[in-house]
């Protein structure tokens, strides 16, 4: 059986061991560091120099307008693993990525490379389709000078 001093002393120990965790816990949260907020996506258009899709590269030749790419730019890029690719709107496989395409590509910088790449997750390709043919809207017949009887009630 355990007498009252015995027990006041236990609780004396317990109450001293939360005042020592409670700032060795905030003190420990401070110290760690703080995540990066997302990087912000970017667009990039241009057109495609050349392509590894097993790889998931793409070389791309910005058209002009972003002085901030330098004077003779070209874009490293790599796809994500869930990037989507969309041709003419219509949703592709990777593999669909040609060189000489015309190309919107959304991402992002990565910030923890060597090399400068861009991020993507967004394809968009552009590419002149061909007119549907037309619709045969008056075909003629064999008996084209005949009048056509009216409707009988």
């Amino acid at each position: 059986m355990v007498s009252r001093p015995l027990a006041r002393v236990k609780r004396g120990r317990i109450r001293g061991a939360r005042c020592l965790l409670l700032p060795a816990l905030l003190g420990l949260a401070w110290s760690c560091e703080r995540q990066l907020p997302t990087n912000r996506h970017d667009a990039i258009t241009g057109v495609v120099q050349s392509q590894q899709v097993e790889l998931g590269q793409l070389t791309i030749r910005p058209i002009p307008g972003r002085p901030e790419l330098g004077e003779n730019p070209t874009v490293q890029c790599l796809l994500s693993t869930d990037a989507e690719v969309y041709v003419n709107d219509q949703y592709s496989a990777p593999d669909a990525i040609q060189v000489g395409d015309t190309v919107e590509v959304i991402g992002h910088h990565d910030a923890n490379s060597r090399t400068d790449r861009f991020l993507v997750c967004l394809v968009l390709i552009t590419r002149p389709a061909p007119l549907p043919p037309a619709p045969d809207l008056l075909a003629p017949s064999s008996d084209s000078g005949a009048p056509v009887p009216a409707p009988q009630d």
